[in-house]
């Protein structure tokens, strides 16, 4: 009985706590409920007239797309508020895009019925090195090319298509999907914790290398030189191009996979799920 007491004091507690945090943001806001449910962004045009050769971008919250421009002139278009704003620069021949946000605690409580999200507008497509990260931030890119890429997000989906990387691209993401479509690279890093990857014809003429806890890797007509793939709980499943000498292993799931001496070596490992693999020839 005294137990049961104190855990309804407790809770009694905390709940007294809680609308005390409720009145004071109700407070800290002038008593406007409308603001407190609906976080509304104008979009902001930033012009950049400096030619640059690469891309670094540090944000927040915000999803990233890029657009061909029609006029011949770049333009970062950014959704902003009164604290939440963004510095563009070209430093260094490097297009900078970083979120200068000083919200308060209680500036974060609300609805938010879409994204912010950033756009570049930009007539060139070919690129020195672009650089991205986020922490919770969906990328969209197409139709790009570039020396090297690099992308790191927290929470966000990474989709990439038509594009072209000549070194080295890595993908380092802690809950999100990851989706590369028609992509060659020098070689390709992917380390995730929580999502799924699928290579739909992404080609590494080197290594490809992906490592995940818990997702499904997916592969369909991919290639490179060899491969290590390992996964904690998901399923890594597709088809490869070329002949290929497989080491597959998994504690908990089937395995299938071709039998060749020739290829490069390519090892995929799983604790939990199947391995299934073809290859054309």
């Amino acid at each position: 009985m005294k137990t049961s007491k104190r855990v309804l004091a407790v809770a009694g507690v905390l709940a007294a706590v809680g609308c005390l945090g409720c009145l004071g943001t109700a407070a800290a806001r002038g008593f406007d409920f409308g603001n407190m449910l609906d976080k509304k962004y104008e979009v902001k045009t930033y012009e950049v007239s400096e030619g640059f050769d690469s891309m670094a971008f540090d944000l927040d919250i915000e999803d990233v797309n890029f657009q061909i421009s029609n006029d011949g002139k770049t333009r970062v278009m950014c959704s902003e508020d009164d604290r939440f704003r963004h510095d563009v620069k070209v430093d260094g021949n490097c297009l900078k895009v970083h979120t200068n946000n000083t919200r308060r605690w209680f500036d974060n409580i609300g609805i938010v019925r879409n994204s912010p999200k950033i756009t570049v507008v930009m007539p060139q497509k070919e690129f020195q090195a672009i650089d991205f990260v986020g922490d919770t931030s969906d990328l969209d890119i197409d139709g790009i090319s570039t020396k090297s890429m690099k992308i790191e997000v927290d929470t966000g989906d990474i989709d990439i298509k038509n594009s072209s990387v000549m070194g080295d691209f890595r993908v380092k993401t802690s809950t999100g999907d990851v989706n590369l479509t028609e992509v060659k690279s020098a070689n390709l890093y992917f380390d995730t914790d929580t999502g799924d990857i699928t290579l739909e014809h992404a080609l590494s003429q080197g290594v490809l290398d992906i490592k995940t806890s818990t997702g499904d890797v997916d592969l369909n007509d991919i290639d490179s030189s060899t491969g290590k793939i390992e996964t904690d709980t998901g399923d890594v499943s597709g088809n490869i191009l070329t002949s290929k000498i497989f080491y597959a292993k998994t504690s908990t799931g089937d395995v299938n996979v071709p039998t060749s001496t020739q290829g490069g070596i390519y090892n995929i490992t799983t604790s939990t799920g199947d391995i299934e693999i073809t290859v054309n020839k």
